[in-house]
Formats: structure tokens, sequence, C-alpha cells
């Protein structure tokens, strides 16, 4: 997760301050109100993507919805395995 601006139209809290994270994995929001100074998280609440509570109502696998995220994230993201591995083809001979 990493820090972000509170979305646009966020609702001040009441007391202690609104930080933002999203997840650069699956897009979720998650929003803590905490004490700046003391470091106490008063509360939590998140905002999970429309594909992600479908998966989670589906009861997907955590590898579904980890292939769904990746199909939408450009080929350069990614360096794929060698097509093939070439073998060693001379030993080191031995010291004498």
């Amino acid at each position: 997760m990493d820090p972000t601006p509170p979305p646009a139209g966020s609702p001040r809290p009441s007391f202690g301050s609104l930080i933002a994270y999203r997840c650069e994995l699956c897009g979720t929001l998650r929003f803590d109100i905490v004490n700046r100074f003391t470091g106490e998280v008063y509360y939590r609440s998140y905002d999970y993507p429309s594909w992600y509570q479908q998966a989670n109502e589906e009861r997907q696998e955590p590898g579904w919805w980890r292939a769904t995220w990746w199909s939408g994230l450009d080929e350069g993201m990614f360096l794929d395995a060698a097509e093939k591995v070439s073998a060693i083809s001379k030993r080191r001979r031995r010291s004498a």
C-alpha cells in the first residue's frame, strides 16, 4: 500500500486525521483515521474495486484475481523466462 491523497469529496473526520493508501496490485483504497502524534489507528476501512468484490463473492482463488490484475498491465512490466536454457558446453579443467 502506498500513501495517496484522499479522493476529492472525502468527508473530514470528526477527530484525528484521515490518511489514504492505494494497493498497487489490486487498486484497493484503504482509509485510516489516525493520531499523527502517537501513531494510534482509530478506524480503518477499505474500498475494493468491483471485480475484487465479485471474485470474493464467487470465491475465486487468489491466483484468479492476480491473473486478472496482471492481464491489464502493459507487457513491458514483465520479464519472461528465456525460451531455451543453454547447457554449459565446456567444463573447468582441474588445477594441477
